[in-house]
């Protein structure tokens, strides 16, 4: 018995293991095309006795200058960048941000940004630093940016460092980079010294932690601008990241509070005005996940060309080339989930939720009055997001051919809980594109051009739908999270051609079914499966076997090719006596399968021949009963079953020995063995 269950987790976890390290270098094995990984350089960061732990150094906002509406969260993103940049590679005492500014508010400083001389020595009395770090953002007329940053001394009031640089691109301020070299030179400056491995890391890219301060400095600017589900919205995102600062939960915790409360603010004591804000707060959640719907494009940036190029086309030789396209739900979908249980929390708790007339929210608008049924925007329909695809000339910027692509996805709020289905994967082409406007010195790529006719820089900065590139293959297909008789997006979308001649899209209809679709293909519909597995009869351990198969399965009907060999009680010691009476055993069997979620469970019956090494066999029937689950989109998972053998001990001294009374069951015409199974299996 010991030795089985060792044997058993060894056969269990030790290939789990090797499949799982062997894979993780693949393609497909990331669940999400988008998964990044940050190679950070390894030793100090810093040099010892010059890491600036006797500065005592306070962050406060730049001032803006031309910033649009929509750029003035970088404000506070270059605050949260220097802070964390400062704290991670220094020994500097940063003050608090949150109690900065609460010091600043009581004492009517400016928010601005902007401070006089007399401000900072005003300041530093009040929060005891030797340093403040401000500055100005500009936006200039060409659309790039200008970042003037300087370290001020507040028993002076003046400029003793400072850090210009002009014509920054946009993309580099959003990334960070530029706060980066600033930070670096503001460190030398006052004599922190970095080893080369703390300049790397620092000037190098941050895409985690850059993303989480830009999801925080969002949140913060929502707030100051009233906007709280934007700002419940970003506080979560930025409370969710892995390289998060923690400030973001603060926040989050002090904003959700004042939501879950029941009330929205002690100077509000009229019934009528506490229900126009909440109203407001549940306009703002409909039209807030309107136009930032919780969904990626993806698609592969690498045109195939498909069939031969056609020489005689109207236009001289022609190509067809392809490429593959997918709309996908995000994580934004649970983001947008806790946000949703805030606001309704805080309707309960209120207990004028009925009352007010928002009982059906937010399945019916709150916009909605005891006359009139409005339903919601968000909710219970599809969306269909017009994209515009560019075939390019890597080294040009207009395309050489385009196409329009209907991409859907549906939100659906069933018992409580937010589903998502983005359910397309799309091959598309471009037909016909003239072999004269492909330059032959270049590669060919796949950009969006637009979505619902708005150009995709556009779409991007204001972080209306997620653009995520691959270079050939899509990642492993989503399952829908609303039930198949909730699913409103019509399957099995028509390819969109394009002739390339004419770089103006055709619009082509596509329509949706009157009735929501009756099925949809599961993950394991279609598979490939290999499996390990050790098998052992309870009532003699001498006989454990290892059993590997292939199998081929198509929806609930799976065939498989079976492979045995007996290594009795202790396999490390048997599996390679060649001096056991049987050698090994081949079959197959055909079964029937259920699939749900990623679970495969098959009922199984087929054929064994075991082969001694006189050079005679056996023939018996079996079936079994396999449970697989695979927790994994690989298709890596686990194996339980029983399987249970037939066979008539008479038929010859073979069937005898196989079939003895100590490990099986049954009568003396017709005996059964039955064997347990654990393992792993590997569907693809």
């Amino acid at each position: 018995m010991r030795a089985f269950i060792q044997f058993s987790l060894l056969v269990v976890v030790c290939p789990a293991v090797f499949f799982t390290i062997s894979c993780a270098s693949l393609p497909f094995f990331n669940k999400e095309a988008g998964d990044k990984k940050e190679s950070v350089p390894s030793g100090p960061f810093f040099e010892e006795g010059f890491d600036g732990r006797d500065i005592r150094l306070a962050v406060l906002e730049p001032e803006g200058v031309n910033l649009d509406e929509n750029e003035k969260y970088l404000l506070s993103f270059i605050q949260g960048s220097l802070t964390t940049n400062f704290n991670r590679f220094s020994r500097i005492t940063l003050h608090d941000r949150q109690n900065l500014d609460k010091i600043l508010a009581e004492q009517n400083l400016s928010a601005s940004g902007y401070f006089s001389e007399n401000d900072y020595v005003r300041m530093g009395e009040l929060v005891n630093v030797q340093f403040f770090a401000t500055g100005k953002l500009i936006k200039m007329s060409s659309g790039e940016f200008s970042l003037d940053l300087q370290i001020v001394d507040p028993s002076t009031g003046k400029r003793i460092h400072s850090y210009e640089k002009n014509l920054i691109l946009s993309k580099d301020i959003r990334n960070g980079s530029a706060v980066r070299l600033a930070c670096s030179s503001f460190l030398t400056d006052l004599g922190v010294v970095l080893t080369e491995a703390g300049r790397l890391a620092l000037e190098g890219e941050q895409t985690l932690q850059n993303e989480a301060e830009l999801d925080l400095a969002k949140g913060i600017e929502a707030g100051k601008s009233g906007n709280f589900v934007e700002s419940l919205h970003f506080l979560n995102k930025g409370a969710e990241s892995r390289d998060g600062t923690g400030e973001a939960s603060t926040r989050l915790q002090l904003l959700s509070a004042e939501f879950t409360d029941g009330g929205v603010g002690a100077a509000i004591v009229r019934d009528v005005e506490e229900r126009e804000v909440w109203l407001k707060r549940m306009n703002e959640f409909e039209n807030f996940y309107y136009d930032h719907p919780p969904f990626d494009i993806v698609y592969t940036s690498r045109p195939v060309q498909r069939g031969k190029t056609n020489y005689n086309a109207q236009n001289g030789a022609a190509a067809d080339f392809e490429f593959k396209i997918s709309l996908r739900q995000t994580n934004d979908v649970k983001v947008m989930q806790k946000v949703l249980n805030v606001i309704n929390k805080g309707l309960a708790n209120s207990r004028k939720q009925d009352d007010w007339g928002f009982a059906n929210w937010p399945l019916i608008s709150a916009s909605s009055t005891q006359k009139t049924s409005i339903p919601t925007k968000v909710f219970d329909r599809y969306r269909t997001f017009k994209v515009t695809m560019g075939l390019f000339n890597t080294n040009q910027d207009t395309p050489i051919a385009a196409v329009e692509v209907d991409m859907h996805g549906q939100l659906a709020y069933i018992n409580n809980k937010i589903g998502a289905d983005s359910s397309q994967d799309l091959k598309v082409l471009f037909s016909d594109v003239p072999v004269f406007r492909i330059d032959a010195t270049d590669t060919l790529v796949i950009k969006v051009v637009s979505i619902d006719n708005t150009p995709v820089d556009q779409f991007e900065e204001n972080n209306l739908l997620g653009i995520t590139v691959v270079p050939k293959r899509l990642p492993w297909k989503q399952r829908p999270g609303i039930p198949a008789k909730h699913r409103l997006i019509p399957q099995n979308a028509p390819e969109k051609k394009e002739a390339a001649n004419d770089t103006k899209p055709e619009k082509r209809a596509d329509s949706a079914p009157d009735k929501p679709n009756k099925k949809e293909k599961m993950p394991l519909d279609y598979r490939i499966g290999i499996s390990g597995v050790n098998l052992a009869n309870p009532s003699n351990f001498d006989t454990m076997e290892f059993y590997a198969d292939v199998a081929i399965g198509i929806k609930h009907l799976t065939f498989e090719g079976l492979i045995f060999k007996p290594w009795g009680a202790n396999p490390f010691e048997s599996i390679f006596n060649w001096e056991q009476p049987m050698d090994f055993g081949f079959g197959f069997g055909l079964g029937w399968a259920l699939i749900w979620r990623n679970a495969l469970a098959t009922l199984e019956a087929g054929y064994i021949q075991y082969r001694f090494y006189d050079e005679s066999s056996i023939h018996i029937p079996f079936t079994q009963f396999k449970l697989d689950i695979m927790p994994w989109k690989l298709g890596l998972g686990f194996r339980l079953g029983y399987m249970i053998e037939a066979g008539i001990p008479d038929n010859g001294w073979e069937y005898g020995l196989y079939f003895d009374k100590n490990s099986t069951f049954g009568n003396d015409n017709l005996r059964f063995k039955g064997k347990f199974m654990s393992g792993i299996v590997l569907w693809l």
